[in-house]
């Protein structure tokens, strides 16, 4: 909200099923979840160790790639560094290149299912604007995805009671009733129900990378809803499950692969609230997510609209 209101450059966020890309989309700015370990988490509390990403949160693709730029690299205090150089630049001659020629893959049926009519019509809209622009869009498949959604709940749960063994169950009435059913589900997570979903996790991980033979990036909506209002969410809310995964469904199991993602404006339903396009390339390359989300950015006027405060 800062961010959208001018009241700094940019701001970071942290990401383990979407908290990079659902605040962004929510605001109308652009979210950078980076590839797992691009930015070191040193100092971070954790919510999930193997989930966990920090991005930047800016009110324009050159921003976020500025910004990315400077945090990105090798430290370390992180176990999870990489070590690899950062590409990723925020000068005009990279940025742009353009999407001649890249290859961007879309599933209409996985991006529409359970989907807002209104977002499904700006995504696809963003694709014919991308197509516009010379990128080649071709049909992949992602109907397995949803499918690795539970093993992403366990992993989180698991991972997140760990982090607050010393104080959980302990102190369990210092925790609000949402965060705590979540420490409840995670404590009853059986090693064997862990080693299994780290198991089906690296067939998620194969299935978005053999998608990676064929085409550059992916594309999809970042959030299957419009931006949802304080109601729906209230300070005593218990989300279960089988409530969560649905809201989770185009983020959570790029957390699971530790993919780069981008988020973007792309539009705004009929009541005025923000709309925002995902695009999810390689591991590592950062570059290119940045590179068509602003040529995309600069083919349409969706990142100039700010709220009136």
């Amino acid at each position: 909200a800062a961010t959208v209101a001018g009241l700094c450059f940019g701001s970071l966020g942290s990401d383990t099923g979407g908290s990079i890309r659902f605040p962004s989309a929510s605001c109308g700015i652009v979210g950078i979840k980076p590839t797992y370990g691009r930015v070191s988490r040193y100092g971070v509390f954790p919510l999930a160790d193997s989930l966990d990403h920090v991005g930047p949160m800016t009110r324009s693709v050159a921003d976020a790639a500025a910004m990315l730029r400077v945090i990105a690299g090798f430290d370390p205090h992180d176990p999870t560094s990489c070590r690899e150089a950062v590409t990723v630049s925020n000068d005009s001659l990279t940025l742009e290149k353009g999407v001649k020629n890249v290859r961007i893959g879309i599933d209409e049926t996985y991006c529409k299912d359970q989907t807002d009519p209104e977002v499904i019509m700006a995504v696809l809209d963003s694709v014919q604007v991308l197509r516009n622009l010379e990128a080649t869009i071709q049909e992949v498949s992602l109907e397995r995805v949803p499918d690795f959604l539970p093993i992403w709940f366990t992993i989180c749960t698991a991972e997140t009671a760990a982090v607050h063994e010393k104080t959980f169950p302990s102190r369990a009435d210092d925790y609000g009733p949402g965060f705590r059913a979540f420490l409840e589900s995670g404590n009853q997570v059986s090693g064997l129900e862990y080693a299994k979903a780290h198991a089906s996790r690296q067939a998620i991980c194969r299935l978005i990378n053999n998608l990676f033979q064929e085409v550059d990036l992916l594309l999809c909506p970042s959030m299957p809803t419009p931006p949802a209002s304080l109601n729906d969410f209230p300070p005593q809310a218990v989300i279960e499950q089988d409530g969560l995964l649905p809201l989770l469904r185009f983020t959570a199991p790029f957390d699971l692969t530790g993919s780069p993602t981008i988020s973007l404006p792309c539009g705004f339903t009929s009541k005025g609230l923000p709309i925002s396009l995902q695009l999810i390339g390689r591991h590592l390359d950062e570059a290119l997510l940045c590179q068509v989300a602003h040529a995309y950015e600069q083919a349409t006027e969706w990142h100039k609209q700010r709220p009136s405060v």
